[in-house]
């Protein structure tokens, strides 16, 4: 990691920020821009240009973080975080909790040489957010940029298995009017989705509230939608809109999400 190796449990890494004036390599699966792994606790950091499309498995605060990690109250402003496959703006795996996330003008860019089930999969909070992973946003996602050349891209997170989660509008808010916005552009290979591009999600009790998708969403090969690429879950979808255009070459494409 740029900072540290790994941030363990009962430690913080508070109002940190790495230059990146040299490279960072890792013999390990993760790399990160401040670290590999997450237990403890990650606060107030802000993300620098990191990465090269060389990179897997790499984030721009770190590169897993473990169930029990947090990060929390981070930003990401005017800058681009480049890997190859497996590649997150904050973590490239989520087992932990990310929330108070601030995004203005980020951009992921991802090569997305084929390798398997997770080629190219992106996403700026994380571009795997597993079972245990808790996402809450908090404010809009301002003129983001996420483009891989892979498969599974949201301007969240790449792949869903887990719980996102709107803590911006009240759960009583039955209008649209103060729903998470997001801006800019998602584009990739298939299942691509302004929220999320593949969602696993299978527990029924969450549910996909309050989002308006005005970013435009492209997928070359597959499905696309405005909010979820692939829904494969159990999950309501309620209260959100599309108000950009949603294009797949060869694929379903819906306004919401692709089926």
């Amino acid at each position: 990691g740029g900072i540290i190796g790994k941030v363990s449990k009962n430690t913080t890494l508070d109002s940190c920020y790495n230059s990146f004036a040299g490279k960072i390599s890792s013999k390990g699966t993760y790399l990160g821009g401040l670290c590999e792994i997450n237990e403890g606790k990650i606060i107030n950091c802000t993300v620098s240009n990191f990465g090269s499309g060389v990179d897997d498995y790499l984030g721009g605060i770190c590169g897993l973080n473990k169930p029990g990690g947090i990060i929390e109250t981070c930003s990401i402003a005017d800058k681009i975080v480049t890997g190859r496959n497996v590649v997150g703006a904050i973590t490239a795996e989520n087992f932990g909790t990310i929330k108070n996330i601030s995004l203005s003008n980020a951009s992921l860019k991802v090569a997305g040489i084929a390798t398997g089930d997770k080629d190219g999969v992106a996403g700026l909070f994380a571009a795997y957010n597993g079972k245990t992973g808790v996402i809450e946003l908090n404010n809009d996602l301002v003129n983001v940029n996420v483009k891989s050349s892979g498969k599974y891209v949201g301007a969240v997170a790449g792949i869903n298995e887990g719980t996102i989660e709107n803590k911006k509008t009240a759960a009583t808010d039955n209008t649209i009017a103060n729903n998470i916005v997001i801006s800019g552009k998602v584009e990739g290979l298939y299942d691509v989705g302004g929220l999320v591009g593949k969602n696993n999600d299978l527990d029924m009790t969450h549910k996909v509230l309050h989002y308006t998708n005005n970013a435009t969403i492209i997928s070359e090969t597959g499905n696309a939608g405005g909010i979820i690429g692939d829904n494969n879950s159990n999950n309501t979808i309620e209260y959100c809109v599309n108000n950009a255009v949603v294009t797949s070459t060869v694929g379903n494409a819906g306004g919401i999400t692709s089926k």
